[in-house]
């Protein structure tokens, strides 16, 4: 499915969203703005698809009008997970489940909220400085403390870390899936052994859908971060998007995406970042085998990267 987007670009002030849907489809991006401010929802699915797939078509204009009350942002989008609104039965999203990442621009007062759940994230550069939103995953020290406190088993597993974007070096990291369980109060209307002994295997500490009803695996709970500018003064460039793009790129390269959007004369910027990410996805890599791997400390393996991720990106600049 093609994302939901709103084009309410200007060149002085470009605010677009769009996907490249070039992995399992699950990417979506919604834009949107009314006479306060602009918004942007980025959205990532895993799993089945559905959760992804329900959020896509929700009333986010109804959502981000709650943007004062985090908690009742996130209860209004569960609403419309805990039912399946064809059969009208309770849902099971089991094993199936979405990021979600809401950037609110008041232009006017100078003001950015961002509301994250997941492992999308949002970089904002004000004139010099850049800002990365927190993701909940295993680089998050403190959500591995927290589910660990919780009791939640993690596991280790390998998968592909960026060297360097402008030379193409790439190699293998450790990385860790966290094992979530189904947890039933007493007063449950559904059958608790049909599902509390399943475990929904995720790469993030917090993610929406992974629900059995009103009974949701992981915590429901939105990262917030502020940040204010002074309007028609600072330089305001802010990048949402999927691991579709940060996952191809190395640390510099997070940074220099900045310089590339800010140096570029396109009247279409997002559309060029996701044929800049997609051309990185569909690149040969020089693969460096890592310490302790047969072949290690030898020349790199030129190869391509096997799987693409989907790519959803949304972009607010100002000059």
């Amino acid at each position: 499915m093609a994302s939901l987007s709103s084009n309410t670009s200007s060149y002085v002030n470009y605010h677009d969203g769009n996907t490249k849907l070039i992995g399992s489809k699950q990417d979506y991006v919604i834009c949107g703005e009314n006479n306060e401010y602009k918004y942007h929802v980025v959205l990532d699915g895993h799993g089945k698809g559905m959760v992804a797939e329900t959020l896509s078509t929700i009333n986010w204009d109804k959502i981000i009008e709650y943007h004062d009350s985090p908690n009742d942002m996130i209860n209004n989008i569960n609403s419309h997970l805990i039912y399946n609104e064809y059969t009208s039965e309770y849902a099971n999203n089991k094993r199936d489940g979405s990021t979600c990442i809401i950037v609110i621009i008041f232009e006017n007062i100078g003001l950015i909220k961002t509301y994250n759940i997941g492992d999308s994230m949002t970089g904002i550069k004000i004139n010099d400085t850049i800002h990365f939103t927190k993701m909940h995953d295993k680089n998050n020290q403190s959500e591995v403390k927290r589910v660990q406190d919780e009791g939640i088993k993690l596991d280790n597993d390998t998968c592909m870390k960026i060297i360097s974007t402008k030379n193409r070096d790439a190699t293998m990291m450790e990385c860790t899936y966290f094992n979530f369980k189904y947890i039933y109060s007493d007063d449950t209307v559904i059958p608790s052994n049909k599902f509390n002994s399943k475990v929904d295997r995720i790469a993030m500490t917090r993610s929406l859908g992974h629900n059995h009803a009103h009974h949701f695996a992981t915590l429901q709970e939105f990262e917030c971060e502020t940040f204010t500018y002074i309007p028609n003064t600072d330089k305001v460039t802010i990048i949402t998007a999927t691991d579709g793009l940060w996952d191809i790129l190395s640390p510099d390269g997070s940074r220099n995406i900045f310089t590339k959007v800010e140096n570029s004369d396109s009247a279409n910027l997002v559309e060029e970042l996701l044929d800049f990410a997609e051309s990185l996805w569909k690149s040969k890599w020089n693969y460096h085998i890592p310490k302790g791997y047969a072949g290690y400390g030898g020349k790199p393996i030129i190869t391509d990267l096997g799987n693409f991720d989907d790519i959803g990106i949304a972009i607010y600049h100002s000059k």
